[in-house]
């Protein structure tokens, strides 16, 4: 095994460790060891202009580092940081997006996995601007979410929670929502 999967190894086992903290309460320890993560990212996958080095980066190690950001982004938001949870948010969407871009003979199944990923960053994304009453933004996300739940037929709670969001900020901007409103009765009734 070479130095970059022996580096990575340690990003992965820190990243479950970090989890295993945040899933106990214990935040600044989770904290620490979500940047310890970042801090191999970056060494890894990151020139000194903080882009992307022009090799070629795997999907898996894409994924493990959205994850990072996204748990981050989550972790700041709970702590209602929510400068720093936008600007972790916002790196998981750009890198998801470079998966979208090109994984496009990709398996059903692994582009499920990351439109679900990223319709989770969004979807929190949406929930920090709703608070900073950034109602536009905050709306536009909540469309892209939904539209990539109703491609997926996925009802569920955050459907259900992303079409109430939808239905206040189009009434707050004096938009129709029946469209919305339909959605949300077929919403429970699958769910129920």
């Amino acid at each position: 095994m070479n130095t970059y999967e022996n580096v990575l190894k340690e990003a992965i086992r820190l990243n479950k460790l970090a989890q295993e903290s945040a899933n106990n309460t214990m935040y600044q320890e989770a904290e620490e060891r979500w940047k310890k993560c970042e801090e191999i990212y970056t060494k890894l996958f990151f020139n000194e202009e903080k882009k992307f080095k022009d090799s070629d980066i795997e999907r898996r190690d894409i994924l493990i580092m959205s994850e990072t950001f996204f748990n981050l982004g989550n972790l700041y938001y709970l702590k209602d940081r929510f400068e720093d949870a936008v600007d972790y948010l916002k790196k998981v969407i750009i890198l998801l997006k470079r998966i979208k871009c090109t994984d496009l003979q990709d398996e059903n199944n692994k582009k499920e996995f990351t439109d679900l990923q990223y319709a989770n960053a969004l979807y929190l994304l949406s929930k920090i601007y709703t608070r900073q009453i950034r109602y536009e933004e905050a709306e536009s996300n909540l469309d892209e979410v939904l539209n990539i739940y109703k491609e997926r037929f996925i009802f569920n709670e955050i459907t259900s929670d992303t079409i109430q969001m939808l239905i206040e900020l189009r009434r707050l901007s004096g938009k129709p929502v029946v469209d919305l409103i339909n959605l949300r009765q077929l919403n429970f009734l699958a769910t129920s």
